[in-house]
């Protein structure tokens, strides 16, 4: 990585303490910290324990909301995110242990960090439960966390429920925040685009604290561009099914923060309704292997700082990441061996000096090869089906068929999240009717109970179904009160998918596995190009806004761009005529650094396709999102 570049990444680090710092030695010593669990991983990419205990930190412990924390005459600090639920929880605990005396002498024994932000209604809690002046609230923007190269997260993933399913637009103001943040960093981008409601938003927020508090910064690089995207400007990339190394690991094991959690109950099979119990009696061979080595207790760190192997792989086809981890396991086999044919004093060096970096690098190897097995494991048997079921979709060929197959996949091999996820797709890619979508509710709800009703209405809020009015919650009424389906029109995929050309049509089956080496579109198998990559291409591609314009075709209202964050928002083809009118400067060409931040989460294979361009290009991509998704996680977080 760029040494500078790596250097103003590092400084959102420095940054974070600084704040954390300034809010804990504002706090009266002794005092104990009550971190929540989620919170603990990310906190450990911006600062150690022990830098903690040396801001007048006694204990750190764990939120456990059945048990309080002992005051012991300390000052009690708790670090939460922004949920006004969890906030109740950790106002009761502070009822239980209140001190009528300290209330009456304003002493603040409790002290609560709110994580990205303390919103109004959170004031407004504390006053409704009579702890006003006895507990204080703070606010914690830690802004960017570093997740690996080129690659940084806000890890703020309720983000899209609250501002795509429930149109909350508190949030938006800590991103702008981060944004601002951003800008004072790496200084300000010669231009920034954004496509989407939330993205426009975000502008406007940063355009206005600009303007209240201006601000100069050496730029990173004189030649750079933004692009902000709405997560709902490209749902097929995070619902299609990825086929890269770390795309696949992300499918099945939970993540937070980078850090990837092995165990047997992973995604998979947690989501899986097995309603033939077959196999239930008996433990497969993997399971008792991983039984043997441990696999519960593995964790994974998805950077490449830390993981020489993952670096090596995390971008590559998953069939040819797993053949090269084979590969290693066999050199280093091979190795060992010859180590018994070597002369004494060459063994005596070799143990000395060698044999811990070949000792470590064998752990690393079987803790690869081991999650390659369960990945292997969990969707060797439906992989290639749904892989051509997707394509399909997006090439729209007998969407009765299509429709059939996920019916049945939903009966069959029912996934909680995975079926659903499917047809989201289709709903996407060619729209779903009222009589097709009252046959998978009806199957569904048939599998995993009518609870589960309402998620189809929060789905239909942040357009990733058909809009459903006045649903009631009895089973014998719901079939009757879904609305009336219109007719079949061009999707507005479809519509995008021609203008921008992310449908590979030239990638045939047979070389479908070799497009790694000419397309982006290999991390989905050759099907599909994602719009980040695509456009990061264009804008990099683009010599001038006029070129940049053809390129974009007639969608050009949907992109509004900032000149220098400086309040000038207007859509491209707005300024492409004040460029040639010469009231604005044509900041194109952009070929050294692409900033790109994504609103509602970001997918691993769109990691991997923008670093395919960056390496084509020879220019720098920084991708930053709230958090890192996969199609499942959109799902489940309606």
């Amino acid at each position: 990585m760029d040494y500078s570049l790596n250097k103003r990444i590092e400084a959102f680090k420095y940054l974070a303490q600084e704040k954390l710092q300034t809010i804990l030695c504002s706090i009266p010593n002794p005092k104990n910290i009550i971190i929540e669990s989620s919170i603990i991983k990310i906190l450990e990419h911006i600062c150690s324990a022990s830098w903690i205990r040396s801001k007048g930190v006694d204990k750190i412990f764990r939120f456990d909301q059945n048990n309080a924390t002992p005051v012991e005459n300390k000052s009690n600090v708790y670090i939460i995110n922004a949920n006004i639920l969890l906030l109740k929880l950790v106002l009761d605990q502070i009822h239980s242990q209140k001190d009528e005396s300290q209330i009456k002498s304003g002493i603040k024994k409790f002290h609560i960090i709110v994580v990205p932000d303390v919103y109004p209604s959170f004031q407004t809690l504390v006053e409704e439960e009579g702890l006003y002046g006895y507990c204080e609230l703070y606010r914690f923007n830690w802004d960017f966390v570093h997740i690996d190269d080129r690659l940084l997260c806000l890890e703020i993933p309720n983000l899209f429920s609250e501002a795509f399913v429930k149109n909350d637009m508190s949030i938006l103001t800590s991103i702008a925040q981060s944004i601002r943040t951003f800008h004072v960093v790496f200084g300000q981008p010669e231009i920034t685009i954004c496509s989407g409601f939330n993205s426009v938003k975000i502008m406007e927020i940063v355009s206005k604290l600009f303007q209240s508090k201006p601000f100069s910064c050496e730029k990173f690089n004189e030649s750079s561009a933004m692009l902000i995207l709405d997560r709902s400007e490209d749902y097929t990339s995070c619902l299609l099914s990825p086929t890269t190394y770390s795309g696949l690991l992300h499918e099945v094991f939970k993540c937070t923060s980078g850090e990837l959690e092995c165990s047997q109950t992973n995604k998979i099979s947690a989501g899986k309704k097995n309603i033939l119990n077959i196999e239930s009696s008996s433990t497969s061979n993997i399971d008792k292997q991983s039984n043997v080595n441990g696999i519960e207790k593995i964790s994974l760190r998805m950077s490449g700082k830390y993981d020489k192997i993952y670096r090596e792989n995390r971008y590559k086809h998953f069939a040819a990441a797993s053949k090269s981890i084979q590969a290693q396991s066999k050199s280093l086999g091979t190795e060992l061996q010859n180590l018994s044919q070597m002369k004494i004093s060459e063994m005596q060096s070799y143990v000395a000096n060698k044999l811990p970096q070949v000792t470590s690098l064998k752990n690393k190897i079987m803790k690869h090869m081991n999650i390659c097995e369960i990945v292997i494991k969990e969707l060797a048997k439906n992989f290639q089906k749904q892989q051509q079921l997707e394509e399909n979709i997006l090439n729209g060929v007998n969407r009765k068929e299509i429709l059939d197959k996920i019916n049945e996949i939903s009966i069959t091999d029912g996934h909680q999240l995975n079926t659903v996820r499917l047809l989201c797709l289709f709903h996407i890619c060619l729209g779903l009717n009222v009589d097709e979508l009252n046959s998978f509710v009806q199957n569904y709800c048939n599998i995993f109970g009518y609870k589960n009703l309402s998620i189809f209405k929060s789905l239909s809020n942040c357009k990733l179904l058909p809009k459903m009015e006045n649903l009631p919650l009895e089973k014998n009424k719901f079939l009757g009160a879904l609305p009336i389906g219109t007719k079949f029109q061009q999707t507005e995929f479809q519509a995008n998918s021609n203008r921008l050309k992310l449908l590979p049509s030239s990638i045939t089956n047979e070389n479908k596995n070799d497009s790694s080496k000419t397309c982006p579109s290999y991390v989905f198998n050759g099907i599909y190009i994602p719009l980040l990559a695509q456009l990061s291409s264009i804008l990099l591609k683009a010599e001038n806004i006029d070129e940049l314009c053809t390129k974009l075709g007639t969608g050009l209202s949907n992109f509004k761009c900032y000149i220098n964050s400086l309040g000038y928002g207007v859509n491209l083809k707005s300024y492409q005529t004040d460029c040639k009118k010469g009231l604005q400067k044509d900041v194109f060409p952009i070929k050294q650094t692409l900033f790109v931040f994504v609103v509602g989460g970001v997918s691993y294979a769109e990691i991997a396709a923008c670093d395919f361009i960056s390496n084509m290009f020879g220019s720098k991509i920084v991708i930053m999102s709230n958090s890192i998704i996969t199609g499942s996680d959109l799902v489940n977080s309606v």
